[in-house]
C-alpha cells in the first residue's frame, strides 16, 4: 500500500484530504472552547440555533463523515461562530475543505438526474398504458358498432 495522502486541488494549490480534516478539527476545537467559555451546553446551543446536537458534537470533534455536505458545514460554522461572538471569517480561512464542495455538488446533481429520469420513465409508462387502453376501447366500440349494423 502507498503511504501517500490523497490530494485535492484547491485553486492553484493542493491540500491533502487529511489536512482538510485536521483544519475541521481545529475549527471545531475553537468552537468548543468558545462554547465552554460561555458555559453553554450543546443542548442549549442546538436549541437556540435549531440544529441537531449530534451535528454540533460532530463539528466540534471534526468528524466530517458525520456531517452533511461542505456548504452546510460552512453555514453551521458561521451560525455557531456568530452565536458565540467569534470571527467567522478567520474560521473559514482555517477551514481547508473547500475542495470537496465541487465534488459534493456534482454528486448531488447526479442523484437528482437519476431521480428525474426515473420519474420520466414512470410518466411515459403510464401515458403509454393510457393510450393502449384508449385504443382498445375505441377498437371495441367500432367492433360493437359494426356487429350492430350487421344485425
Amino acid at each position: 500500500m502507498s503511504s501517500e495522502k490523497p490530494i485535492l486541488a484547491k485553486g492553484n494549490e493542493t491540500t491533502s484530504l487529511e489536512d482538510g480534516e485536521n483544519s475541521l478539527r481545529e475549527v471545531g476545537a475553537v468552537l468548543k472552547k468558545a462554547r465552554q467559555e460561555k458555559s453553554l451546553e450543546i443542548k442549549n446551543l442546538a436549541e437556540d440555533l435549531k440544529m441537531g446536537e449530534e451535528q454540533i458534537l460532530a463539528l466540534e470533534k471534526g468528524l466530517k463523515n458525520s456531517l452533511p455536505e461542505t456548504v452546510y458545514i460552512k453555514a453551521m460554522i458561521r451560525r455557531i461562530a456568530e452565536k458565540l461572538n467569534l470571527d467567522s471569517t478567520s474560521l473559514m480561512e482555517k477551514l481547508q475543505i473547500n475542495s470537496n464542495t465541487t465534488q459534493d455538488h456534482i454528486e448531488s446533481i447526479k442523484s437528482r438526474e437519476g431521480y428525474k429520469s426515473k420519474s420520466l420513465y414512470i410518466f411515459l409508462s403510464c401515458l403509454g398504458l393510457i393510450l393502449i387502453a384508449i385504443a382498445f376501447m375505441r377498437f371495441n366500440y367500432i367492433k360493437s358498432k359494426q356487429s350492430k349494423s350487421l344485425l
